[in-house]
């Protein structure tokens, strides 16, 4: 019977502790990147917004829905290598220098808003391409490294 006893106080315990390491943690989260394209915006932003391709260069995609439309502006749900599903609503859409997408679904354990900026910087000395200009792409949405 004690052992009964030490199994119980041991699960409430751990429960306690979970408890309190998660009241610990953040609540808001934000991420940023920034990154440099020697590429005139509109090509940039054709890039980051052609949403049908992102299999292609996003590892974490499989397949992209576009779904209808909200306010003259797109819609797409994302599918990833493991089956989760992500639906994102494009907010503002200002091409090609201000993109703010959102996480529309409700039943998510997180949730957030992408806001992806593109800004014309200094032509570097070392240019690539004299007919090219630089561009900072300052990125607060879901950035990380693959």
């Amino acid at each position: 019977m004690t052992w009964l006893v030490r199994v119980v106080v041991g699960l409430i315990v751990i429960g306690i502790v979970v408890f309190i390491v998660g009241s610990l943690l953040p609540q808001n989260h934000t991420a940023s990147r920034t990154a440099n394209f020697s590429q005139p915006p509109e090509t940039v932003w054709a890039a980051m917004t052609d949403v049908a391709a992102f299999p292609s260069w996003r590892s974490d995609v499989a397949t992209v829905a576009q779904l209808a439309p909200q306010n003259d502006k797109p819609v797409w749900r994302e599918t990833s290598h493991r089956g989760e599903h992500i639906t994102y609503a494009a907010e503002t859409w200002d091409p090609p220098r201000h993109l703010v997408t959102r996480i529309t679904d409700k039943n998510l354990p997180f949730g957030g808003t992408g806001i992806t900026r593109w800004r014309r910087m200094a032509r570097a000395a070392r240019s690539p391409s004299p007919n090219m200009e630089r561009f900072t792409i300052p990125c607060s949405r879901w950035c990380r490294d693959s």
